[in-house]
């Protein structure tokens, strides 16, 4: 069995991280995204409420209220009767339809959605709908180090870009956007002054720099339309 079909568990996915990899700094001194991070919160938020990581986000977000009929939790939830066929995914030639679900599943990773439920959820997130408190988007929008404005690391398609609580933060044409994807070519987010919500995926593993390159482009026609009105 490949570490594709192996069926794998939170515990594991955390101490593969252990054994493969080497601390980067002291807890507090240094900054490095992972998805290990979000692994942990979901063992939390399972911890807390006493269910299974997709329903309770299902419940805590209310899918229903926010018109999230094509999305759900991999594995752990059904498929919607509704949606139509996923598309195939690749890392580089290898097609990954049949890589077992679990190598990307305890929170960072795990749901499926359409792009109209993705476009339509930073839409919600945006307008203030998914959370009663409006400080928690407040938040959400808020770098992890204010006083140096942020962890900041370079796209070369994109320039310097600065991870917030959950989101990343970039800018384009003088537009501030908000945006969270993921190495199987997903992409989501908000520029909220052209009050635009966007979610598209290229089938290609690390196809970071077409995503933006693509955002980008549709910004443009965004930005002329609104100038020529």
């Amino acid at each position: 069995m490949t570490i594709a079909q192996h069926h794998w568990t939170r515990t594991e996915q955390i101490q593969f991280l252990v054994d493969e990899t080497d601390p980067p700094g002291a807890p507090g001194e240094v900054y490095k995204y992972s998805d290990t991070g979000y692994v942990l919160l979901g063992e939390i938020i399972e911890r807390v409420s006493g269910k299974a990581l997709g329903p309770v986000v299902r419940e805590l977000l209310n899918y229903e209220k926010l018109g999230l009929n094509a999305t759900w939790w991999e594995i752990v939830e059904p498929e919607p009767k509704s949606v139509a066929p996923r598309v195939s995914q690749y890392m580089n030639e290898l097609k990954t339809n049949d890589w077992h679900a679990s190598l990307d599943l305890y929170g960072g990773g795990g749901l499926v959605a359409s792009v109209p439920d993705l476009a339509g959820f930073f839409k919600a997130l945006f307008e203030g709908k998914v959370y009663e408190n409006p400080a928690t988007l407040a938040l959400m929008k808020t770098t992890i180090i204010p006083e140096y404005k942020g962890p900041t690391f370079e796209w070369k398609t994109v320039g310097p870009t600065q991870y917030c609580m959950g989101l990343f933060a970039y800018s384009y044409a003088d537009y501030t956007i908000f945006e969270h994807g993921g190495v199987w070519g997903t992409d989501g987010g908000y520029v909220p002054a052209l009050d635009l919500a966007f979610a598209f995926g290229i089938t290609q593993f690390n196809s970071w720099p077409y995503r933006y390159l693509l955002l980008h482009s549709l910004m443009d026609v965004v930005i002329d339309s609104q100038k020529s009105k």
